[in-house]
């Protein structure tokens, strides 16, 4: 994970690992 842009992340992630990233972004930018 040389980037952080989340298109690239995405990428190299697998769709569950995808899903509970953002979910823990979305959870983050709740509070």
């Amino acid at each position: 994970m040389a980037s952080l842009d989340p298109v690239i992340m995405t990428k190299e992630l697998t769709d569950v690992q995808t899903h509970q990233f953002w979910e823990l972004c979305s959870k983050r930018l709740a509070r």
